[in-house]
């Protein structure tokens, strides 16, 4: 499985259709990022979004940057649990099924 830095440069490298980046400050607590996200959706699109510089509670950049619609498509549920984008059907499905089926025997 990959971290989440890893996922993010697999999906910049094999599929940059797939991750949108934005890199001017974005106020989450304003709903601007979810704006961006209905803005998408709108028009039929649902790729990861990174948002480089969002700002904290207090109106700063924060240092941490902000990530989301990780998992809105199937091919990238399979690209996270190390799996190839033409895997995203029957292969992911038992794949899960697999790693639900160890946690609870890890329990």
């Amino acid at each position: 499985m990959l971290t989440m830095n890893g996922y993010l440069d697999s999906l910049k490298k094999e599929h940059p259709e797939e991750l949108l980046v934005i890199e001017e400050e974005t106020n989450p607590a304003e709903f601007e990022a979810t704006a961006i996200l209905q803005h998408l959706e709108n028009a039929g699109k649902y790729p990861a979004v990174l948002f480089t510089r969002p700002l904290n509670l207090k109106g700063e950049v924060s240092k941490f940057p902000l990530v989301t619609n990780v998992m809105a498509t199937r091919e990238r549920c399979a690209l996270a649990m190390g799996l190839n984008f033409s895997q995203c059907k029957l292969p992911l499905s038992l794949e899960y099924a697999e790693r639900e089926e160890d946690g609870y025997r890890q329990r």
